[in-house]
């Protein structure tokens, strides 16, 4: 998966509309980001705007409450990503809004869009099935898809300011390395038990007896004196 671009408007700390697009140059030409400035910032508001718009979800407030993500003293927001999986293009876009356009109005059902591009064909346009098939095309969950594509500052933090003996139980939980763990397990029992298995080979070739020379004369003279 790759993400191409984010736009959004009214997302938390960040108020009006922003867009980044990762394939424009200097960003192009980079396969890490590193977002970084002062508290408040912003930073952790463009990461609330790409996991809404693909998974419907707040990561930092394991919720997805529009309370919690709109910018206060406005009535609507949105947010779209556009990414590339299995050489296809997409863009999902999540959005909400209050009654009558108002920022004291009520909070209205939530909607979302998946798309295909170019041509724009509608894939799914259900808000509780749009992240389920954004999972199916990717491969990846919304707990997937933070650890591989994206650290949190606090996960990141904690990481570094570890003890030593703490730091593999945290990558795990960051990254997921408990798999690459259990893989490595299964592959050595496998390794072992082909070694043993060529050892009882080894012995039962070292066990069989090869004929004297004397052996097969005879034998052959016996086959011999069958025939005729």
């Amino acid at each position: 998966m790759k993400i191409c671009s984010v736009s959004f408007l009214n997302i938390n700390s960040l108020q009006r509309t922003h867009s980044i697009d990762f394939e424009a140059f200097p960003l192009s030409e980079s396969g890490l980001f590193l977002l970084s400035g002062p508290t408040g910032a912003g930073k952790t508001s463009i990461l609330d705007a790409i996991t809404v718009a693909l998974y419907d979800d707040i990561p930092r407030y394991r919720t997805n409450d529009i309370r919690e993500i709109m910018s206060r003293g406005t009535y609507e927001c949105w947010a779209e990503v556009e990414f590339e999986s299995n050489g296809k293009r997409y863009r999902s876009k999540w959005s909400a809004h209050r009654a009558r356009k108002k920022a004291t109005g009520e909070f209205q059902p939530k909607k979302m869009e998946l798309t295909e591009l170019p041509a724009g064909t509608i894939i799914e346009s259900y808000l509780s099935k749009v992240p389920a098939e954004v999972e199916r095309i990717t491969g990846l969950s919304c707990d997937q898809f933070l650890r591989s594509m994206m650290l949190a500052q606090g996960d990141f933090s904690a990481f570094l300011k570890a003890k030593e003996n703490e730091r593999a139980d945290l990558l795990d939980k960051m990254v997921g390395t408990s798999q690459y763990s259990a893989i490595s397990m299964e592959a050595f029992k496998k390794a072992s038990d082909e070694k043993q298995k060529l050892a009882e080979l080894s012995a039962k070739i070292d066990e069989s007896r090869l004929i004297s020379d004397e052996e097969k004369r005879s034998f052959s003279q016996s086959r011999m004196n069958v025939l005729y």
